[in-house]
């Protein structure tokens, strides 16, 4: 059997550039104190991320048990239960893409907007149910790296070489 030819691995060489995943940008502490805490990096307009936000926070100090994360709520027996969404996105409450209760971890998935994002813990409407609520919560902020119209088409090309070469030398050897 003959070797391929080098001009068919070329754009299988520069595809294998391109980055598939996750790239880490930076983490914001978000507190329960109804305060809005920003991205320190703009996020580019039409770009994918992912905010991975974890842990929980008391929402009334006073009462036993009366913690929250980004999702849920504990409900009178302790159990996580009741579905609020204590987490504002730019002013605006979205359900988790990713749900992991049990390690209290969200995965929500955003598109930039060529500005920070900026994040809140919503208790209630009033400012002063804020004042018994202790502790914060994290979200890390990823970069989605996907690849470019040129890395597809170079790819398409290897494909298609690959395919011509094959019935090229298919049809010499019947």
């Amino acid at each position: 059997m003959r070797g391929l030819p080098i001009g068919f691995a070329i754009p299988l060489l520069l595809a294998g550039g391109t980055t598939f995943g996750q790239t880490y940008l930076e983490s914001v502490d978000i507190p329960s104190d109804g305060a809005t805490v920003s991205t320190v990096n703009t996020l580019t307009g039409g770009w994918l991320y992912d905010v991975i936000v974890s842990g929980v926070f008391r929402y009334d100090v006073g009462e036993p048990g009366e913690f929250s994360d980004a999702q849920y709520t504990e409900d009178d027996n302790d159990q996580w239960t009741l579905r609020i969404n204590r987490v504002e996105f730019d002013g605006v409450a979205l359900n988790a893409d990713i749900l992991d209760l049990p390690t209290h971890t969200y995965t929500y998935h955003w598109v930039g907007t060529g500005s920070d994002l900026d994040f809140r813990i919503w208790d209630e409407p009033a400012p002063e149910a804020y004042y018994d609520n202790e502790g914060s919560l994290l979200a890390d902020v990823y970069f989605i790296a996907t690849p470019e119209p040129s890395t597809f088409a170079l790819l398409g090309m290897a494909g298609l070489g690959l395919l011509w070469y094959r019935r090229r030398y298919s049809a010499r050897e019947s």
